[in-house]
């Protein structure tokens, strides 16, 4: 698993917003935000993807969050049997 390197500030919410990949059978990307002065992450949602794409970072507008995968992927199962 990972997070992305740059989590972005929402300053008229107060939170962290972020997103972190699991590595399996069924990837997914999660995005979360973490509230001013806690550490629990707060699920928003989660996308499924078969083959995780490394992304150092990601965009957010006042409505969307933009992740852009780009071809440098892995391949989840090659992670375990290699």
């Amino acid at each position: 698993q990972y997070s992305c390197a740059h989590p972005h500030y929402d300053p008229a919410t107060k939170e962290l917003i972020s997103y972190a990949t699991t590595f399996a059978r069924s990837s997914t990307y999660t995005i979360y935000t973490i509230k001013e002065g806690s550490s629990e992450r707060v699920p928003l949602c989660k996308i499924p993807v078969s083959y995780p794409s490394y992304m150092h970072s990601f965009a957010v507008t006042p409505h969307y969050i933009v992740l852009v995968e780009t071809p440098f992927i892995v391949n989840p199962v090659d992670l375990v049997l290699k």
